[in-house]
């Protein structure tokens, strides 16, 4: 059983992305609520706002906060969200940098390693900065789920609605997903702008997680789909299909 206080399970993430888990967790048996509150957890269950339900596990997802303690003899500005800092990883105090889940702006490992790396070269007068359009987001579940940039409401939202394109397709388009993956669609779901720039990439099955990096370099570099389509990708790998695009 999966209790989420939100409409949706994995709000954060593309809507396809996000019916089509919980339409394949569903067939698998397990029980989804939605817009559902956990109120407490004791030996004998968990009560809900939508009743109590008993089981032998618990696991517990509920995000988490930056640990600011000791930050505050610094007196450093902070954003609604962690401590304040410019794309070099700077605060307001000279000399003082910070990087990871403290700046609150991607709490991800990934990316407090690149914060990091930015701030040092920052420090050594290395020219760099950090950029949050091509942060790839994981979930480990399986089917894997992976995407990179804009969903397809922000697409909508950033640049209207005539002013993107969405193409999808099933992962079963490469004859290895097709191979490794037994009674599994998938799905890949690549946004480009009006240029045919690629500014997001979602996709749902295995092994996502792996494939998701070629996606990465594609937005991080500004590449369309004819330019990603040029790359000779290994065959045959799941990984390909992001050519065909």
């Amino acid at each position: 059983t999966i209790v989420e206080a939100l409409p949706t399970i994995l709000a954060n993430f593309d809507e396809d992305i996000s019916n089509y888990i919980s339409q394949t967790f569903s067939k698998r048996g397990v029980k989804i609520m939605t817009s559902t509150r956990v109120e407490s957890i004791t030996g004998q269950g968990v009560m809900t706002s939508a009743g109590e339900i008993s089981g032998d596990t618990v696991l517990v997802c509920t995000g988490r906060r930056p640990n600011m303690t000791g930050t505050e003899i610094l007196n450093l500005p902070l954003t609604g969200k962690g401590i304040s800092v410019d794309s070099h990883m700077r605060t307001a105090l000279p000399g003082v940098y910070a990087a990871g889940d403290v700046t609150g702006l991607s709490m991800l490992a990934h990316s407090a390693e690149r914060q990091a790396a930015v701030a040092v070269n920052d420090m050594m007068g290395i020219e760099d900065e950090m950029r949050y359009n091509a942060i790839p987001a994981v979930v480990y579940c399986d089917p894997e789920i992976a995407a990179v940039g804009l969903t397809e409401r922000q697409a909508k939202e950033i640049l209207g609605e005539n002013n993107y394109n969405i193409e999808t397709l099933p992962m079963l388009f490469s004859g290895r997903f097709v191979a490794e993956n037994d009674g599994e669609q998938g799905l890949c779901k690549v946004i480009t702008d009006k240029h045919g720039i690629i500014i997001g990439t979602h996709m749902v099955g295995n092994p996502a997680s792996e494939i998701i990096a070629i996606a990465v370099m594609a937005i991080g570099q500004g590449m369309t789909t004819e330019q990603l389509s040029r790359i000779i990708l290994p065959h045959p790998t799941v990984g390909e299909i992001l050519k065909h695009f």
